[in-house]
């Protein structure tokens, strides 16, 4: 098995079709149709299944195709490393909302100055979409509030932050700032949307405690909820350095809920069987240097 037999496989999994991945390569069709016969021989099993014509990857393909991404990466990169140790590279980020909105752009700020010649690129999206890019090797490091329970992916803790229950001045105005869980519970709750890592440390919390949660507004936007608590639509509970700005300013006050405290654990995680390297690396010191110097 070579490197030459799993770029032919991953090529005909992107097209789906023998023909198509053979006019890609420049091959013969019947050459791409023995490399996935010598592949399936020496894994002695099937990784597609032919059915009316048409190729149906089998569960044992798709496995083999997740370690193919990481190895043709890794060999791309070591090329690239060996041949020219001073190219430019690139770097992929990923973050979930919660980070992407607090954390990511300082980070890729101070990197770039550091690293000027490494290009960076970054996502954000949720969670589980952040660990499926990660497992396809489409990123080299994410930025997560929830420890992944992938076994192919390592995770290193970077920061850990209570979250902050905030609402307008004039929301509670006249009232204790001081509220119950079961008090809080009844309140006009703006919550992430259910899914999301922040939004479940919040109803594992109130769950503990026998309660439900009937929000009255659900959103993947962090700035959204903000909104909404700023024209004194309710009560939000977000990473504190999401509305530290607001705090400062007075348009948000914060409230506290006895007995409980709304804490977050960041991770920065990359495939298990991923190169670190010396980009990675540094990325990862930025993580640690701004997290430690983050006051609010």
């Amino acid at each position: 098995m070579t490197r030459r037999h799993l770029a032919v496989f991953a090529e005909v999994c992107r097209e789906g079709s023998i023909t198509r991945a053979a006019e890609t390569l420049g091959m013969a069709q019947p050459a791409v149709s023995v490399v996935i016969r010598e592949l399936e021989h020496h894994y002695g099993t099937r990784l597609f299944e032919r059915m009316n014509r048409r190729l149906y990857i089998t569960q044992s393909g798709r496995r083999l195709l997740d370690y193919a991404a990481v190895i043709l990466a890794q060999f791309d990169e070591a090329e690239a490393t060996i041949r020219d140790a001073d190219a430019l590279g690139a770097l992929r980020i990923g973050a979930n909302v919660t980070i992407g909105a607090a954390l990511l752009p300082e980070a890729i700020h101070r990197f770039s100055l550091a690293r000027p010649r490494i290009r960076v690129s970054a996502a954000v999206d949720n969670t589980s979409q952040i660990e499926q890019r990660l497992l396809k090797n489409e990123l080299d490091l994410a930025l997560l509030d929830n420890m992944t329970s992938s076994a192919y992916l390592t995770c290193h803790p970077f920061q850990t932050e209570e979250m902050a229950v905030v609402c307008s001045p004039d929301y509670r105005r006249g009232a204790l700032r001081e509220l119950s869980l079961e008090e809080l519970a009844g309140e006009q709750l703006l919550l992430r949307e259910r899914g999301s890592a922040t939004r479940d440390s919040i109803d594992r919390a109130f769950a503990a405690a026998g309660l439900t949660l009937s929000p009255v507004l659900e959103s993947v936007s962090t700035q959204a909820l903000v909104a909404a608590a700023r024209r004194s639509l309710g009560i939000t509970i977000l990473a504190r350095q999401l509305v530290c700005d607001e705090l400062a300013a007075g348009t948000l006050v914060e409230l506290s809920a006895q007995s409980v405290r709304f804490v977050r654990t960041y991770f920065v995680a990359h495939h298990r069987s991923k190169y670190v390297s010396d980009a990675m690396r540094d990325f990862m010191e930025i993580l640690k240097t701004l997290a430690s110097q983050r006051t609010c």
